[in-house]
C-alpha cells in the first residue's frame, strides 16, 4: 500500500512469537499491511520469532519467569532477532509443558500459573526500554484467558501513556466454559481485567457478530468485527479430482476437546468402509498434539491416521489434496461452550483452498450456529428482559420463573444453572440472559412444547407428550386412603413447582437393636407431585424417629412420570381422555397406600431397621464417600461427623457405629436446613437404608 509511511506505530502485546511455521496467523494476517518497520511484538513464549510483519521483538520467556521466582537476580527478557530454525531445549521443554497440561487438565494449574508470574522478576528495566525506544503511537492488545497477560498489558498502557485497541477472539470473560468452584474463581479474576480494559480502550475489536452482541451488551463497548482475511483474487480456482478413498483432512490443534470429536469421525469412517466391504474413504490428521493413548488409538485405526506435526509450508499443500477439509470442535461436557464465540482461522484457510467443509461441532458455536440463524424462520417465541425475564408468545407476555428458565436453557443446549443466574440478577444480566435465549431459539430445530402456567408466570416449559393429570384429585385420593387407614396428615410442603405431603400412624413402634438401643419410629408415607416438570407422580415410604423426630425416605413404591407417546401435529387428546388417566392414577394411589400401611409392610420396616443396627461401618469413610459422590457438602459432612461423635440421643443418635446411627445423622442435621434440603437428606437416608438386604 502507498500509504504505509502514513500508518501509525504498533506495539502489540501477546503471547505466541510470530513465526509463519507456527500460530498466530490472524493477528499476523492484520499487520501485513503494515510497514514491519511501524510494527513491533512484546511477547511470552520461549519460541523465536520468524516473520517480515513486525521488525522488533521483545520475549519474555515463561519459562525464565518460573525459575526467576526461585532465583529473583536472574534477568528476564531480552529483545530477540528473526531466525527460521528453532533448536532450543528450553523450547521443546516448554511446549512439551504446554501439551501435558492440555491433555492432562486441571483447574488449579491456571491458578498456580498465575502465581507464578506474579511472584516472577519479569518487569525489568530491559523491558520498559524496550518499549520506551520504539515509542509506539498506539497499543494492540489481544485479550487472552490469562490474568497474568492483563497484568503485562496494563504495566505497558501505564509506561506509554498511548491510546489502545483490544481484540477478543473467544469467550474469555463468561463463565460457561467454568468446570468447577476453582476454574469459575479464575474466570472472575480474567473477567476483572477485561472489565478494565474494556473500559479504558479506545476502540474493542471482536472476531464474530455474535461475540460482539455479548461484548456490547456486557461491558458497554461498540465493537467492530476484525478476523482473518485472504486475498482471493490470488488463488484462481483449481479443479479437484476425488481421491479413491475420498480424502478427509484435519489440520490443526487437538486440544479442549476436538480430539474425541476427531475419534469419533474416524469411528464413523471405519464404520462406513465396515459396511462397503472396502476402504471407500479414509482420514488423516495433522496435528502436534498427542492425545490420551485411548483417543490416539481410535484416531490410528482402520483407515484413519494421525500423521503428527505438519509443517506450515506443507498445510496448503495438504488441504489442497484433500477432498473434504474438516472442521471440528468438542461435543461433550463444558468444553463444548469453550468455542462458542470462536472463529477458528483455519475455516479461511479451507475456503481460500476451495475446498468441502465437514463442520462438526454444537449447533450454538458462532461458526455452525450462524449458517443455522440466517436460514432458520423467525422464531414463535421471543424473550425479554424488563423487571423479570419474560416469554413473548402469540396467546402474550409471560414471566419466566426460574424452574422454566432452567428447562428452557436444557432444551437449547445452554449451562442451566448459569442462565439461572443470569434471569435471577440485575437488569444488565436478566437482558443478557434474554440475548442468550433469542440467539439459541433462532438456531434450534422447531419443536412443540407444553407451557404451563399460573396467570401470568410460565413455571414450566414441557414435552409435548407431557401428560396432564389432575394433581388435586389425586392428592385427595393419597390422604383419603390413609386417613381410612387410621393415619394422620403429620407434615406438608408446597413451592411454586411441587407439592409434598406426609402422613404417619400415630401409635409408636418400639425396636430393639443390638447396637443402638430400643429404636421408637412411627410408621408413614410420603406423596409427591409436580405439574411443572419438577418431579414425577411419587410415593414412598416414611419412617419417623419419636425420640427426635428425624425423618426418613425409603425407595419408591411408585413412579409415574408425567409423560405418554409423541402426539402427531394434528392430534390432540380431548378432555375426557385426561379425566380417565387422572382416575387409573387415583386407583393406583390408593392401592399403594393401602399397601405401604399393611401389617406385613410395618414388620418388614422393623425388620430392616433391626439389620440396619447390625450393620457396623466406618464413619469416616462412608462420610467422605457421600462427600465425593456430592450427595453431602463438605460443610454438611463435618456437622455429620459432629453429630455422631456427640452421641446424643435426642438426636436420635446413640449407640455404636451402625448404618442406622449414620442415617440418624444424617436426618439429624436435616432439621436445621431449609424444606427442600431436608428432605432431599431423609431420602439420601434411605437410599442407605436400602444397603440392607433382608
Amino acid at each position: 500500500m502507498d500509504n504505509k509511511k502514513n500508518f501509525p506505530k504498533v506495539l502489540v502485546v501477546g503471547i505466541n512469537a510470530w513465526r509463519e511455521d507456527g500460530t498466530a496467523h490472524t493477528l499476523m494476517n492484520i499487520f501485513r499491511c503494515w510497514d514491519p518497520e511501524k510494527v513491533a511484538l512484546v511477547y511470552t513464549r520461549a519460541d523465536i520469532p520468524y516473520t517480515e510483519v513486525a521488525s522488533r521483538y521483545f520475549q519474555i520467556s515463561e519459562s525464565e519467569v518460573i525459575k526467576s521466582v526461585f532465583k529473583p537476580w536472574m534477568t528476564v527478557g531480552r529483545e530477540v532477532e528473526n531466525t527460521p530454525v528453532q533448536n532450543d531445549t528450553q523450547i521443546e521443554s516448554e511446549h512439551n509443558r504446554y501439551v501435558k497440561a492440555h491433555t492432562y487438565h486441571s483447574d488449579l494449574l491456571p491458578l498456580c500459573r498465575e502465581l507464578v508470574w506474579l511472584l516472577g522478576h519479569w518487569r525489568g528495566k530491559k523491558l520498559e526500554k524496550f518499549v520506551k525506544d520504539f515509542d509506539p503511537d498506539l497499543l494492540f492488545i489481544p485479550i487472552y484467558p490469562t490474568v497474568y497477560m492483563g497484568w503485562l498489558q496494563r504495566l505497558i498502557i501505564k509506561w506509554t501513556g498511548k491510546p489502545f485497541a483490544c481484540y477478543l477472539a473467544d469467550d474469555n470473560y463468561s463463565y460457561e466454559a467454568c468446570k468447577s468452584f476453582l476454574s469459575r474463581v479464575h474466570r472472575f479474576w480474567m473477567r476483572k481485567n477485561v472489565k478494565w480494559l474494556s473500559e479504558h480502550c479506545q476502540q474493542m475489536f471482536v472476531i464474530v457478530e455474535k461475540e460482539k452482541k455479548e461484548t456490547d451488551r456486557l461491558f458497554g463497548t461498540d465493537s467492530k468485527i476484525l478476523t482473518k482475511g485472504i486475498d482471493f483474487s490470488s488463488r484462481p480456482y483449481i479443479k479437484h479430482a476425488i481421491n479413491k478413498p475420498i480424502n478427509f483432512v484435519y489440520t490443526g490443534s487437538l486440544i479442549i476437546g476436538r480430539d474425541k470429536t476427531m475419534a469419533l469421525i474416524a469411528d464413523a469412517i471405519n464404520k462406513v468402509n465396515e459396511e462397503a466391504g472396502e476402504t471407500v474413504v479414509c482420514l488423516n490428521v495433522y496435528s502436534g498434539d498427542n492425545p490420551v493413548p485411548k483417543v490416539m488409538a481410535r484416531l490410528n485405526r482402520g483407515a484413519a491416521k494421525h500423521n503428527g506435526f505438519l509443517q506450515r509450508s506443507e498445510v496448503n499443500r495438504i488441504q489442497q489434496e484433500a477432498d473434504v477439509v474438516v472442521f471440528a470442535e468438542a461435543l461433550e461436557g463444558k468444553d463444548a461452550n469453550i468455542a462458542r464465540l470462536s472463529f477458528s482461522t483455519k475455516i479461511t484457510d479451507y475456503l481460500a483452498n476451495g475446498k468441502c467443509i465437514l463442520a462438526i461441532g454444537k449447533d450454538y458455536i458462532a461458526p455452525i450456529g450462524i449458517e443455522r440463524r440466517r436460514t432458520g424462520a423467525a422464531p414463535v417465541i421471543t424473550f425479554a428482559a424488563g423487571e423479570a425475564l419474560t416469554m413473548n408468545m402469540p396467546q402474550g407476555q409471560f414471566s419466566l420463573h426460574g424452574h422454566a428458565v432452567g428447562q428452557l436453557a436444557e432444551k437449547m443446549g445452554v449451562p442451566a444453572r448459569y442462565l439461572r443466574e443470569l434471569s435471577e440478577g440485575a437488569s444488565w444480566q436478566r437482558a443478557l440472559a434474554a440475548n442468550i435465549l433469542n440467539e439459541h431459539s433462532a438456531w434450534c430445530g422447531r419443536t412443540r412444547v407444553l407451557v404451563r402456567s399460573v396467570g401470568s408466570q410460565v413455571r414450566g416449559i414441557l414435552s409435548d407428550s407431557y401428560r396432564r393429570l389432575d394433581s388435586e384429585k389425586i392428592l385427595t385420593a393419597f390422604l383419603s386412603e390413609a386417613m381410612g387407614q387410621g393415619a394422620v396428615a403429620c407434615d406438608a410442603l408446597m413451592t411454586d413447582t411441587r407439592v409434598f405431603v406426609e402422613t404417619i400412624l400415630p401409635e409408636p413402634i418400639c425396636i430393639p437393636t443390638r447396637l443402638n438401643g430400643e429404636v421408637v419410629i412411627y410408621m408413614g408415607a410420603r406423596f409427591s407431585t409436580s405439574d411443572y416438570g419438577d418431579g414425577a407422580v411419587d410415593m414412598r415410604a416414611f419412617l419417623l424417629n419419636g425420640a427426635c423426630l428425624n425423618g426418613m425416605v425409603r425407595e419408591s413404591v411408585m413412579k409415574q412420570v408425567h409423560l405418554g407417546a409423541r402426539l402427531p401435529d394434528n392430534l390432540q387428546l380431548s378432555e375426557r381422555t385426561y379425566r380417565l388417566d387422572t382416575q387409573t392414577t387415583m386407583s393406583a394411589v390408593k392401592d399403594f397406600t393401602k399397601n405401604l400401611y399393611s401389617k406385613e409392610n410395618i414388620m418388614q420396616k422393623a425388620v430392616e431397621i433391626q439389620a440396619a443396627s447390625e450393620a457396623e461401618v466406618d464413619f469416616d469413610k462412608e462420610i467422605k464417600r457421600l462427600v465425593k459422590n456430592n450427595k453431602l457438602l463438605k460443610a454438611e459432612g463435618e456437622q455429620v461427623q459432629k453429630l455422631l461423635m456427640n452421641n446424643n440421643p435426642d438426636d436420635g443418635v446413640q449407640g455404636g457405629p451402625s448404618l442406622w446411627k449414620l442415617t440418624q445423622a444424617i436426618t439429624a442435621h436435616g432439621r436445621g436446613l431449609e424444606p427442600r434440603r431436608c428432605r432431599e437428606l431423609h431420602e439420601l437416608s434411605g437410599e442407605l437404608m436400602a444397603r440392607v438386604s433382608v
